[in-house]
């Protein structure tokens, strides 16, 4: 793990899942990456949220902070994604409903700090972000449900992203179908 400006660890080798106490310099790395972002973008308008684990105060997570960027329309897409492979972003192409058009930020090579999902804010993976992360940030209890199944999953699955991220797709769906 890598220790970024300010902060204290923050990232993961590409592929690697490992779960550690939440940290309040994940907000400071948000809006670190925020600050970026808005200067590439320079004129377009756009929404950027903090989503993700990260972004869940007293949540384990990942030390990989996520943020969502939602256009308003195709053209506004393709605006940002011309922006950002201009700047630090490391391009990693449209994983469609799996995260939208991905964006990477590495401290090393294949050691990824952040990750930047751009989406259309009409798309229901935008809503899906915002409000999975504000039913977290609500419910203490379900907060805690989704820690634990987490640090569990991440143990099972330590190299493995793909099924670490697969198992907790039930948990999401049902805390997104009463929310």
């Amino acid at each position: 793990m890598k220790k970024s400006a300010g902060t204290r660890e923050i990232g993961l080798q590409y592929g690697e899942v490992r779960v550690v106490s939440s940290s309040s310099d994940w907000a400071v790395e948000y809006a670190r990456a925020r600050k970026a972002i808005v200067a590439c973008l320079g004129e377009l308008e756009v929404t950027i949220e903090h989503v993700g684990s990260t972004a869940v105060p007293g949540l384990s997570a990942k030390p990989i902070v996520d943020i969502g960027i939602g256009a308003s329309t195709t053209e506004d897409i393709e605006r940002v994604i011309d922006a950002l492979e201009h700047g630090s972003f490391i391009y990693r192409g449209d994983k469609g409903k799996s995260g939208g058009h991905l964006f990477v930020m590495e401290s090393a090579p294949a050691f990824r700090t952040h990750h930047i999902h751009l989406v259309l804010k009409s798309d229901p993976e935008w809503s899906n972000y915002l409000r999975f992360r504000d039913a977290l940030v609500a419910d203490s209890a379900l907060r805690d449900d989704y820690a634990r199944l987490k640090q569990s999953l991440a143990q099972a699955h330590r190299h493995d992203r793909p099924t670490y991220t697969k198992a907790k797709a039930a948990f999401i769906r049902r805390v997104l179908d009463t929310r």
